[in-house]
């Protein structure tokens, strides 16, 4: 699948792999996160051009399938400080980057290995999705 994931997105154009069908017309996808940088996502399948090209996802664990797929699992943090006007006047100071959570990571992983594995059986899939 190759997602034009809206007018600016960062993985706009990436080739991706689906994962999973979920509501209201959203689908699971993964790049994976090796080959061309794309995490687990949840998107929009109207912006997501499908192609004939087709693995095997069966040996990834259907439990952590399904922790993706749950709303919950996307739902943002709520941040603790108030932004107010000594944030928005403190020049100079960088941003603090955010840390991936643990959990998040470890799922990745979980996922993209048995996805790299089936990709590594096709010729010159590794290569069409790097693109």
């Amino acid at each position: 699948m190759r997602p034009s994931d809206l007018k600016s997105s960062r993985y706009r154009g990436k080739r991706v792999v689906l994962l999973k069908n979920l509501d209201q017309g959203v689908i699971l996808v993964s790049g994976p996160f090796k080959v061309n940088g794309v995490p687990i996502r949840r998107m929009n399948a109207r912006y997501v051009i499908a192609t004939s090209t087709k693995i095997d996802i069966g040996s990834i664990p259907s439990d952590v399938l399904d922790k993706i797929s749950k709303t919950e699992y996307w739902a943002r943090e709520k941040d603790s400080k108030k932004k107010g006007e000594e944030a928005f006047f403190a020049q100079g100071e960088k941003p603090q980057k955010k840390e991936t959570d643990k959990g998040r990571v470890e799922d990745q992983k979980t996922v993209d290995k048995p996805l790299l594995e089936a990709i590594k059986k096709t010729d010159g899939l590794s290569a069409y999705l790097g693109m």
